[in-house]
């Protein structure tokens, strides 16, 4: 690989990271909307108090996608471009390791306690067997979409190791 391939693939991958990380923020602007429109409209305040953890959650996540999963530039002079490129790779995939910390984890508080709240009946009717039933089914599909991101950004990081195994390979260490 050339420096001139180097500089290259480190620019790609900086855009990539840039444009994924400007949709994770308009999803996040968009998810903050509904749940407090939603939480301004709802009646429960279990759903409400969801909402706001949700909304809470989410601003958590943008902060750590701006401060983990960042996309850096290049301000070290003295640092070579395989050098700048490989620590890059290396934090991204680090990042996507720790996924349910930083991105999930912060999500679960308020997406457990919205099906709580959907789940339990109102306490001037007796209980519903259908809607706790109803919210556990939701609950469930819902995680199974949380390990599916997981598993989903395991597999990038280890696409992203392969790259900086290659990187190291190809520069002799």
């Amino acid at each position: 690989m050339s420096l001139a391939d180097i500089h290259a693939r480190a620019e790609r991958f900086q855009s990539r990271v840039r444009r994924r990380n400007l949709m994770e923020y308009a999803g996040a602007a968009i998810v903050i909307a509904g749940f407090t429109w939603a939480a301004f409209t709802t009646a429960d305040i279990i759903v409400r108090a969801a909402c706001v953890l949700i909304m809470l959650g989410t601003l958590c996540v943008v902060w750590n996608l701006a401060t983990v999963a960042r996309a850096s530039a290049k301000t070290d002079e003295t640092m070579s471009w395989v050098d700048f490129h490989r620590g890059e790779l290396v934090r991204q995939r680090d990042a996507l390791n720790g996924i349910w910390r930083w991105y999930l984890g912060p999500l679960v508080p308020g997406w457990t306690l919205i099906w709580i709240g959907i789940g339990l009946p109102p306490p001037t009717i007796p209980p519903v067997w259908g809607n706790m039933g109803a919210a556990a089914l939701g609950f469930a599909i819902g995680m199974g979409v949380f390990i599916g991101i997981a598993a989903l950004n395991k597999w990038g990081a280890k696409r992203l190791q392969a790259e900086i195994d290659a990187l190291d390979r190809a520069r002799g260490g």
